[in-house]
């Protein structure tokens, strides 16, 4: 989540982010209906990127679910507008990026050129690479070298997922009062 806004924000676009869980509706056409006003709204918001935060969840392969018609659904008007998305693609200028835990779960159909064809790994930071992302998130403190030694703060991260560890950064970031 936090790269696709990292992209968004260095290529000047605004950004759409929708959970696609939140897609999902009891009543029968409505998770259909809402996708296509999704990318309706991305559409008339161009250029801009659109962002769909845990596609599994509407994506799943079609070849393991051949008794689900309502996933089959979503899937085919997912795949309908992500194809409109890219033959207009000089008229709406809409990127479409979408994030996964579970690739080997999506529907291969998606994975096509032409629609999600581009796939990035984003690994859990070592106790490295976290020492340099606090280092450059409390740049502006005045104890920053005192921050970064304490070793029990990178040994508590090291083993914590990327929401968990946003999350603490959150909580340290306030109780040392930074903005």
């Amino acid at each position: 989540t936090l790269a696709a806004k990292c992209l968004a924000a260095s290529l000047e676009l605004p950004m759409i982010q929708v959970r696609a869980a939140d897609v999902l509706d009891k009543w029968l056409g409505g998770s259909e209906a809402l996708l296509r006003s999704l990318f309706a709204r991305a559409r008339a918001a161009s250029p801009c990127v659109l962002f769909l935060d845990e596609i599994d969840s509407i994506a799943n392969n079609r070849a393991e679910d051949v008794t689900n018609d309502f996933t089959s659904r979503i899937l085919s008007t997912l795949l309908n507008e992500m194809d409109g998305v890219s033959s207009a693609i000089k008229k709406s200028r809409v990127l479409v990026l979408a994030c996964t835990n579970r690739l080997e779960d999506l529907d291969s159909a998606l994975l096509r050129p032409g629609r999600l064809q581009e796939h990035f790994y984003l690994e859990t930071p070592s106790a490295e690479d976290l020492a340099q992302i606090l280092k450059l998130r409390f740049r502006s403190c005045n104890n920053d070298s005192e921050l970064l030694n304490r070793k029990h703060i990178l040994k508590i991260e090291s083993g914590m997922s990327l929401y968990d560890r946003k999350s603490n950064l959150a909580c340290l970031q306030k109780s040392l009062k930074f903005d």
